[in-house]
This record gives C-alpha cells, structure tokens and sequence, in this order.
C-alpha cells in the first residue's frame, strides 16, 4: 500500500515523458550548500532567517518539480523565479548561490537552443550582478557562474539527446505503419487472386447445376452442395487474412500516436481490449483516432490523455481524454465527419469539455466475435 502511494506520488511529481527515472532527486543534491550552514552553524543565523529560508525553500521545491510539467514557454517564468529566489537568500548566505545552478538548468526544457543559451547568460549575468551589487566574496562566482554555466549546458546537451531519441523512435513507428500499409496493399492482391479463383469455381458449378438439375438431380444438389462448401471456406479464409491484419495496423496507430503525443510533451496512455474489429469500423476507428490527435495537438494546451478500447457484450466502446483548458469549442469538419461516420454505423458520439475534452463513442457489434480477445495497456 506504502508503496503503491509512494509510485503515484513519483508519478505526479515527476511524468514518464521526463525519462529520468529517480534522478531529478538525486539532482536536489546541490541543496546541501545551502541548507549544510544553517544547519550546522544553526547559531549564527535568527528566527527569522530560519523563517524565509524555509519560504524560499519551498517556493523552489514547488518550482522545481512543476517545471518537469510545464510547457517551454513557462520555464523562463521558473528560471527567473530560482533567481529571485537565489538573490533573497544571498542576503542570509552565500550558499543561495545554488539556487542560480537550477535556474540554469531549465535550459534543456526551452526546447530551443538559442532560447537555452540566452536563459544561461542570463542566469550567470544575475549572479555576476549580485556578487558585484552586495559586494560577496570571490567564491559566490563559483556555483553561481561556473557550475551554473557547465550544468546550463549539459541540460540542453542531454535534452538535445533525449528529443533525438524521441524522433528515433516516431520514425521507427511511422516505418513499421508505412510497413502495415504495403502489407494491406499485398493482401488486397492476395484477396484479389482468391476471389477471382473463387468466383470462377462458383460461376462454373452454378452453370452445371443449372444444366443438371432436370436431368441429374443427384449430381445438381452435389454440385450446389461444393458451391455451399466453397462459399463457407472462401469467407473464413477471407476472414482470417483481413481480421489479423486489420488488429494489427489499429495497434500501430496507437503506438504511432502515442510517439507523437509524446514528441509533443503529452502524456499518453491506452488500453486495448477486445477480441477482432468488425470490417466496418476498420475505416471509421483510425479516422477518429487522427482527428482527435490532430485536435488535442493544434487546440489544447493539455499535459496529459488517454485512449480506451474496449468490447462490451454488444458495443464496443472508445473513449479519448486530456485534461487541457478549453473555454468552448466549435464543431469543425473534424467533430463533424467523427459524428457523420459514427451515427452512419449506428452508434454514438458525445463529449464534454468539463477539465478538459472527454470524448466517448459506442458502436454496435454483430454476434460473431472471436473468443481470444486482445489486451494491451
């Protein structure tokens, strides 16, 4: 149970998308040369310097954390806020000067290399500026300028990497879908082959049944029997090579679609549950799924979404949320063809923008599913 809390806990400090793990506390190291006097030289300082470090402590804590969630133009609001920060308590110690470190350090979270860079000089210009101004010893330079300025540029080195290995990745994703879409193409030949084959059988046996059946009628109901056998084994086969194919190309997509949220600073997840999507719904599926991307990403200023699939007894159910901010919404071509494709399949679409933009669907499904349903999360 401890633990279970202590995970959510991590995980609304710090998102997956970070890709950090637990070192965005390792990094609160750097705090022990400003907390190490006031703790072990605890006589030299008042109530109320004890008093506005603790404040100014946790305004950084606060800052700190909430810029791992922020969006690129918020983190200049953070940096300069870790600097006001460093310049109130330089007036209780030098160690303030630590706090300039992390303000630098936001620069690998601008997403812009020149905007990275002008963050850094900025930073180190203010703790020049506060050395020169209160007239601090020579060693307030150290962390204030050159740990600021070393840390300032690894941060947009390691972001640099970790964006190139986000693109890696949507690019192997697009390959394995572009992959699915020749495979599709390749099974339409095949399918086409099949049913050209087929459909020949057929019309030669119904010709010879319709030739037979006034003079053998024997042999006129074994032929109309092979065209009962044919029909039945062409339409699993037809089943068999569609179905899976189509399962497959639908998971793709959300992964594809979870790599590009995510290039985007979105949290994504998903749950897939179900057994096979019925022919009909192979076209309307991925064509909701794009535009809802297409919205979240243009429209919302979300952090997080999520995206369910599941089959019921009789319907299968889809919803798509993310908690952005927004005030309305106009139904577009995109709202509208989602709602046009889904009430043509006898369905339902509603959402709401209540926290966010809540969206559910519900389509009916025929009797004849599969029993080995799919799961994926």
């Amino acid at each position: 149970m401890i633990l279970s809390t202590l995970k959510k806990f991590h995980q609304w400090l710090i998102p997956a998308k970070i890709q950090q793990g637990f070192l965005p506390y390792v990094w609160l190291i750097y705090l022990a040369f400003y907390l190490y006097p006031l703790i072990f030289y605890a006589s030299k300082f008042d109530a109320s310097d004890f008093t506005l470090s603790a404040l100014g402590t946790l305004m950084f804590l606060i800052s700190y954390f909430r810029t791992f969630r922020a969006k690129a133009e918020e983190i200049i609001f953070h940096a300069v806020l870790m600097c006001i920060i460093a310049t109130v308590l330089t007036r209780i110690h030098t160690g303030a000067a630590t706090f300039f470190v992390y303000a630098a350090a936001c620069a690998g979270l601008t997403l812009n290399l020149r905007i990275g860079i002008a963050l850094i000089i900025l930073v180190c210009s203010w703790a020049t500026f506060n050395f020169w101004y209160f007239e601090l010893p020579n060693h307030y330079l150290i962390p204030g300028v050159g740990f600021a300025a070393i840390i300032g540029f690894t941060s947009i080195f390691s972001a640099t990497i970790v964006r190139k290995n986000q693109e890696i990745h949507l690019s192997q994703s697009e390959i394995k879908y572009l992959a699915a879409k020749a495979e599709r193409e390749r099974i339409a030949r095949d399918l086409h082959d099949l049913m050209g084959h087929t459909l020949s059988s057929i019309t030669l046996k119904a010709e010879l049944a319709r030739k037979l059946i006034d003079k053998d009628i024997e042999k006129a109901k074994k032929e109309i029997q092979d065209l009962e056998n044919i029909s039945r084994d062409t339409l699993t086969s037809v089943r068999e090579a569609v179905t899976g194919y189509r399962t497959g190309e639908l998971t793709e997509l959300i992964k594809m679609t979870q790599s590009t949220l995510e290039s985007a600073g979105i949290d994504f997840d998903y749950s897939l549950d179900f057994s096979e999507i019925p022919a009909e719904y192979n076209a309307i599926l991925p064509f909701i799924i794009k535009e809802l991307t297409t919205n979240l990403i243009r429209h919302s200023n979300a952090h997080t979404c999520s995206l369910t699939l599941t089959q019921g007894e009789n319907d299968l159910h889809f919803s798509f949320n993310d908690d952005g901010k927004i005030d309305s919404i106009t139904e577009g071509n995109g709202i509208k063809g989602i709602r046009e494709r889904v009430e043509q399949a006898g369905g339902e679409f509603l959402y709401n923008i209540e926290s966010g933009f809540h969206s559910e669907i519900n389509l009916p499904l025929n009797k004849n599913m599969s029993e080995h349903p799919i799961q994926e999360k």
